[in-house]
């Protein structure tokens, strides 16, 4: 019984397989039909001088200098992203540089503020601290110009970081500047029927392959 169990099995997957490859089979016909005359009308559309002339401005295209991108940024933040044609990242550069420099100053003030009120504390000079501070002892007066001081330089690093960046960014955009010229508008991913080999079986399995196309170049990837 286990052996007719067996061979109907064996029939019925046999069966499905040939109704598969009956299902495929015009779709990879259509396929090859469609591809071969695809490659036919690029053949005799396509002059090789037109071609030559259409790739030579990307194999000869004019370098963006990286050292002038992050030089200018050097002399003046945003020169560089101007020079990079990257127009709006020069508000953000300089956003970020108001509010860094704001809280810069902010910080700065209230230092100095303490400073003195905690300078003409330790004198003894308590009319000449101001009114809103004059109760405060000398340790929380010091402990006030400590707390200004340390947010006073964060905030001039986040000032130099910002600079560095911005000079970073400059060079780095410089370096991918014709990044996007060496890639095709036509990217495509496309998903196909195909007929993969089965290890131990003359009747090959029905399956899918996934192309990657790009500057009119069909690279495949693999198969599922």
């Amino acid at each position: 019984m286990s052996t007719d169990l067996r061979h109907y099995f064996s029939s019925v997957s046999a069966r499905l397989k040939i109704f598969v490859w009956l299902a495929i089979l015009p779709f990879l016909f259509l396929k090859q039909a469609k591809g071969q005359t695809d490659s036919t009308t690029h053949t005799t559309q396509v002059d090789p001088k037109a071609k030559e002339a259409s790739e030579k401005p990307l194999l000869f295209a004019k370098p963006h200098s990286p050292k002038k991108a992050a030089l200018y940024s050097a002399l003046l933040p945003g020169l560089g992203q101007g020079f990079n044609h990257k127009y709006w990242k020069i508000p953000v550069i300089y956003a970020a540089g108001a509010g860094l420099g704001y809280f810069f100053y902010f910080e700065e003030n209230k230092f100095a503020y303490f400073t003195d009120a905690y300078h003409q504390s330790v004198a003894g000079n308590l009319n000449r601290i101001p009114e809103s501070i004059r109760g405060y002892s000398t340790e929380q007066l010091l402990e006030e110009k400590g707390y200004y001081n340390r947010y006073r330089d964060l905030a001039f690093i986040g000032c130099a970081a910002l600079y560095l960046l911005n000079i970073v960014d400059a060079a780095v955009d410089a370096h991918l500047y014709h990044f996007k010229d060496f890639m095709s508008d036509d990217l495509s991913l496309r998903i196909r029927p195909s007929c993969l080999p089965v290890t131990g079986s003359a009747l090959p399995a029905p399956g899918f392959r996934l192309s990657f196309s790009m500057e009119g170049r069909r690279r495949t990837k693999g198969a599922l």
